[in-house]
């Protein structure tokens, strides 16, 4: 029944069916290996976006933390001018001059010598300045706020008022810290 059918079909009918069958399997198997490709290029396209992504983050973390550590650096620069090292002459100008501006009456500066500390490794000088002065409450509280604001690292001590009327005798014994040599060294040295 089947070599009936069969010769009944024009053999040309059936290379050409066959050949369709081949350029079906052909073209199944062509799409096939293009489904693959395209999943493969989409993988690796992923792949590239989450690459670029985390050079994108790592490069923005490290600008960041590069420009956090300039940030450090910048405070603890201002924060060590705070400490600055004042010589005698330099602290005598300054208290004269705060003393000027306020209205306050200079009699008399008495600088001891400095005293080194160290704490938690840093290493630091008190310079201990008593003051005489002559001035109102006032007066030596306008001294003692411009005064800070010119040397930050000023702690006042003592005040001591003798007479409060219009103008009192004032004596005055304040400490001023700054960094000691050994560690302006050292700053210097890593700077």
């Amino acid at each position: 029944m089947l070599k009936q059918r069969l010769s009944r079909i024009n053999p040309w009918l059936a290379v050409v069916g066959t050949f369709s069958i081949v350029l079906i399997v052909y073209y199944l198997l062509l799409g096939y290996q293009y489904w693959t490709a395209t999943a493969s290029v989409d993988g690796a396209a992923v792949r590239i976006d989450d690459l670029r992504f985390q050079m994108q983050r790592a490069t923005t973390s490290r600008l960041t933390a590069e420009r956090m550590e300039d940030e450090s650096q910048r405070s603890l620069q201002e924060s060590l001018a705070v400490f600055e090292t004042l010589h005698s002459e330099d602290m005598i100008i300054v208290i004269s001059e705060s003393a000027a501006e306020s209205g306050i009456t200079l009699l008399s500066i008495i600088e001891s010598g400095a005293s080194a500390f160290t704490q938690g490794g840093a290493s630091y000088e008190v310079h201990p300045v008593s003051l005489s002065l002559q001035g109102s409450v006032q007066d030596a509280t306008d001294f003692i706020e411009i005064l800070a604001t010119r040397v930050p690292s000023l702690e006042v001590k003592l005040i001591r008022f003798a007479g409060v009327v219009a103008s009192s005798q004032i004596q005055m014994e304040l400490a001023i810290y700054a960094l000691s040599a050994l560690e302006e060294n050292k700053s210097a040295k890593s700077s």
